[in-house]
C-alpha cells in the first residue's frame, strides 16, 4: 500500500480538487494521463496524494487542459483563511522565522519605488 504524506492547508486535498475539476469539466483522465506522459495508474496515485505532484506539473496540466489551477487553489485557500490573506507583509513576517525577518525587510525596501509608483498612479485616477 502506497503512503501518501497527510493533506495540508485544513485539509485541502489538492488531487481530489483536480481530480473533481477534471471530471467537472467532462475531461477524460485516460487522455490527461497520455497528454502528461504518464500512466493512467500514475495519474491514479497524483489524484490520492494530498499535493498531487510539483508546481510544474500543476502548471503544465493547467495549460493541458485550459484551466488556472493555481488561481483556484488559491482562491480555496484565500475562502478558508481569509484573515492571513488580509494581513500586511509587516504582519506575516512575525510568523516567519528570525532570518526570513530580514529577508522581508530587504524585499519591502527593494520595491519601495515600485509601491511609491503604484501609489502615485492610483492616485492620478
Amino acid at each position: 500500500m502506497r503512503n501518501y504524506p497527510q493533506a495540508e492547508y485544513e485539509n485541502l486535498h489538492i488531487g481530489q480538487f483536480i481530480k473533481d475539476l477534471i471530471s467537472n469539466n467532462g475531461i477524460e483522465y485516460t487522455w490527461v494521463a497520455k497528454q502528461l506522459g504518464i500512466s493512467a495508474t500514475g495519474l491514479y496515485h497524483r489524484f490520492n496524494s494530498p499535493i498531487y505532484s510539483d508546481i510544474y506539473e500543476i502548471v503544465k496540466l493547467s495549460m493541458l487542459i485550459n484551466i488556472d489551477i493555481m488561481a483556484l487553489i488559491y482562491k480555496e485557500l484565500n475562502t478558508r483563511f481569509p484573515e492571513f490573506f488580509k494581513m500586511k507583509i509587516s504582519e506575516q513576517a512575525s510568523y516567519l522565522p528570525g532570518n526570513q525577518n530580514n529577508m522581508t525587510q530587504k524585499l519591502i525596501e527593494e520595491n519601495k519605488k515600485l509601491y511609491d509608483l503604484i501609489t502615485v498612479l492610483k492616485q492620478s485616477k
